[in-house]
């Protein structure tokens, strides 16, 4: 399975492509976090609600591709986090977004 290493804060960490498995799970992540708005949210053109999907998919991949970035955050949910600690995470992983959609 091949997999990309990415720095957050100085600390590296190996993430995988994602299985058939993980897949399902950051899917059933993105409506979790979404609260049952999730696909609404997606029709929604305003500019905030999109920013808001893109939250819920970074934490939702995050979550099951690396597990360990999150404990390291000390926070349950990237709900906890600044907007500017967000932000870096986000970068990252916008940087390296191709893990999934390459596998996919």
């Amino acid at each position: 399975m091949e997999s990309k290493e990415i720095t957050v804060k100085g600390r590296k960490y190996e993430i995988s492509f994602p299985n058939v498995g993980q897949y399902y799970q950051i899917e059933v992540n993105k409506q979790r976090l979404g609260k049952g708005s999730y696909n609404s949210m997606i029709g929604n053109p305003t500019i905030s609600a999109q920013r808001a999907l893109d939250m819920i998919d970074v934490e939702a991949a995050i979550s099951v591709l690396c597990p360990q970035l999150m404990s390291d955050l000390k926070v349950k949910s990237f709900s906890e986090l600044g907007l500017k600690d967000y932000k870096e995470i986000c970068d990252i992983y916008d940087e390296n977004n191709q893990i999934i959609d390459q596998a996919y």
